[in-house]
């Protein structure tokens, strides 16, 4: 009996002890380099960012989604906004964009953003981060008129927060007759 008992210890133990080893790491393989067919006037090495980076873009749009215009802090000193539509924004002070978000949100009694995707992305060699995001956006204006889109949002963000936007839209098709 007591062999018994001490052949399951021994068992045990050793089970124990094999099982919590660490697993030898794979090595990576890197991929082939790959020649383009094009030249790209961005230049750099990309690389996975930050997730924190797509936290402060969530908030922004949460916030702006519940009617709220305290963004300051997600701002940096410096902002630049590049609409969908064309409308640009270059270079205004971390004051004047509030200014821009009040007048704008002010218009609206309901928005709703739905996240679809984000990705943070770093330029490592120009030393850029970005958040790339993908939403579908419903507005409510207070006049009544009701807009639906989808959004892709290139976001640029220092010191993580928010210094640059560029916006692309997709409108919803048209309802067929």
């Amino acid at each position: 009996m007591k062999s018994t008992i001490i052949l399951m210890m021994f068992c045990a133990s050793a089970y124990i002890i094999t099982s919590c080893q660490t697993k030898p790491v794979e090595s990576a393989t890197l991929p082939e380099p790959v020649v383009l067919p094009m030249e790209m006037t961005y230049k750099g090495q990309v690389a996975l960012g930050d997730n924190n980076n797509v936290k402060t873009v969530m908030e922004f749009n949460k916030r702006l989604s519940g009617l709220n215009t305290d963004v300051g802090d997600l701002l940096a000193d410096t902002v630049s906004f590049n609409f969908a539509d064309g409308m640009q924004f270059l270079n205004l002070t971390r004051d004047s964009a509030l200014v821009l978000i009040r007048d704008y949100i002010g218009g609206m009694n309901e928005v709703k953003v739905t996240f679809t995707k984000a990705i943070p992305i770093d330029n490592v060699d120009m030393k850029h981060e970005w958040v790339l995001s993908w939403t579908d956006e419903y507005y409510t204006y207070k006049d009544g008129k009701k807009e639906h889109t989808y959004l892709h949002e290139t976001v640029r963000m220092k010191d993580g927060k928010i210094r640059e936007a560029f916006q692309y839209s997709r409108k919803e098709p048209a309802a067929s007759k």
